[in-house]
């Protein structure tokens, strides 16, 4: 069996789940071209709240490296902790630190060391 020690973005995603228990959403990476097509190109990752009510997509450039990646998908989540209509206000930015400092918590336990520092 083959698996990963140390995943950053699953810490991220189990510190989310710790900040807003029950949270779904699904996660995909574009490649360049995929991007390009549909997104702002100077964007890094978008949250897609669907009309229908379907879990959010969160859609991620895969051209980046894994600590831009990480915090992206950290900002994305948040996006979908505090809802659509929270823009990056002093609500947003509230549960990103939470957010962050329960990712460094989990980092730490697993690793030994904090991997992000704010």
């Amino acid at each position: 069996m083959i698996e990963f020690l140390n995943n950053p973005h699953a810490w991220v995603l189990e510190a989310a789940e710790k900040v807003s228990p029950g949270i779904s959403a699904d996660v995909v990476f574009y490649d360049r071209e995929q991007w390009r097509k549909e997104f702002d190109k100077g964007s890094w990752g978008v949250t897609i709240f669907p009309d229908d009510g379907t879990d959010p997509l969160i859609v991620i450039r895969a051209d980046l490296n894994l600590v831009e990646s990480t915090e992206i998908l950290a900002h994305e989540l948040t996006h979908v902790i505090v809802g659509e209509k929270e823009e990056h206000n002093e609500i947003f930015e509230k549960k990103f630190e939470e957010l962050h400092k329960l990712y460094d918590e989990i980092a730490k336990d697993v690793s030994g060391e904090v991997t992000h520092e704010n």
